[in-house]
């Protein structure tokens, strides 16, 4: 299995409105039409700081790369951009079940 980690860093009043579009549908029939994808997270801090991560599991490296690299992604994935103030940065890592 392999994760996918993304920290960001969002504006503070707006991680309702991430959450809100993190849990909904649209984002749940982008990864669900996804091969391989197994589960996605929203973690956002407790220090009201606007520190989220956006966590992801995969079957693959490959359906992993496949699915981040469409257009459909590019699509929902820049409907976040609004609220975020940095740049984010994105981890990959294997888990060794």
């Amino acid at each position: 299995m392999w994760i996918r980690l993304v920290t960001s860093h969002a504006d503070p009043t707006k991680v309702v409105d991430i959450r809100n579009l993190y849990n909904s549908q649209e984002l749940s029939d982008f990864f669900e039409a996804q091969k391989g994808h197994r589960f996605h997270h929203l973690l956002e801090a407790d220090d009201d700081s606007g520190d989220i991560v956006f966590l992801t599991g995969w079957d693959s490296l490959e359906e992993m790369n496949e699915a981040f690299e469409s257009d459909d992604h590019k699509r929902v994935g820049g409907l976040f951009k609004q609220y975020l103030v940095a740049p984010s940065e994105r981890k990959v890592y294997q888990v060794h079940e």
